[in-house]
């Protein structure tokens, strides 16, 4: 389908899937991620999964360039060719989880190491400061099924 996912309705019946694939592409959203998943909780059968993936926010990496100083993104750098394709919000496991729940899923969120291999320098020394470190890896996956309509259209945290 040709459709833009944060304001066109998908042109499918409801209640038509029995799996949802959100492949990095969440991060992308530009306006009203959550339009998106609107339309994913339409789609799915009762009980129909989802399985979503995005670049993690908080990775090892992420954390060490804050301790650096630096933004933590991944891919959301301006191009000097003025293409608008970069990523528009970097999520966390929280974030993932709360969009998510927010549509009507329920399920589990964590990271693995896809893109690089992890910083585990920075993540073992705030460990040996106290600090709990989870879910550092560098990309987020989550694997819900449908278990209610939409619960938050818009979700504090993610929405003004």
């Amino acid at each position: 389908f040709a459709v833009d996912l944060e304001s066109d309705v998908i042109p499918e019946k409801s209640d038509s899937y029995e799996w949802n694939l959100c492949c990095e592409v969440l991060e992308h959203m530009d306006v009203d991620p959550m339009f998106m998943m609107s339309e994913v909780n339409r789609l799915a059968k009762p009980g129909g999964g989802l399985l979503l993936t995005t670049p993690n926010v908080a990775s090892s990496w992420g954390i060490a360039k804050i301790l650096k100083g630096i933004e933590p993104y991944f891919y959301m750098q301006y191009h000097k060719d003025r293409s608008p394709y970069r990523h528009n919000y970097e999520y966390s496991v929280y974030s993932v989880g709360k969009i998510v729940k927010a549509a009507g899923f329920s399920g589990s969120a964590w990271t693995e190491n896809t893109f690089e291999d992890p910083y585990t320098v920075i993540v073992d020394k705030l460990t040996s400061l106290g600090f709990k470190i989870e879910n550092t890896g560098d990309n987020i996956f989550a694997v819900a099924h449908k278990s209610s309509g939409v619960v938050d259209r818009y979700p504090d945290g993610l929405y003004a």
